[in-house]
């Protein structure tokens, strides 16, 4: 009876073990807002919202591609952001079933410089 109970508990322990390091990835692509050409080299961070101590952070490769592995399910904080653009700021919320790639869109930042004083 006792090692039933044990065996049991065992079971339960690795099913939960399991459950927890799934090998869930979050994929997604960046581009320009007004031409739609890839962004290459934008940051993408992101943070969990259960623990902000865990914080991964990427670079997009040459397509604006990235991609994010072994993450549990659950809701994160997703930064993107790229010198002379937008930061986009979203909080996501990732599953198990969440398989579809996300697409994100930024826009050019225009920035007015002061005066120049060439003496």
């Amino acid at each position: 009876m006792r090692l039933r109970k044990v065996l049991a508990v065992l079971i339960f322990s690795l099913a939960c073990i399991s459950a927890r390091s799934q090998d869930i990835r979050l994929k997604g692509k960046l581009t320009d807002k007004t031409d739609k050409s890839p962004i290459a080299g934008a940051t993408i961070k992101l943070t969990s919202q259960r623990d902000s101590t865990k914080v991964r952070q990427l670079i997009t490769d040459q397509s604006g591609a990235f991609e994010i592995g072994n993450l549990n399910a659950g809701g994160y904080t997703l930064r993107i952001s790229y010198s002379g653009y937008e930061i986009i700021e979203q909080r996501i919320n990732i599953q198990a079933s969440n398989v579809t790639p996300l697409s994100f869109t930024i826009a050019k930042v225009a920035t007015d410089l002061g005066e120049v004083s060439i003496v």
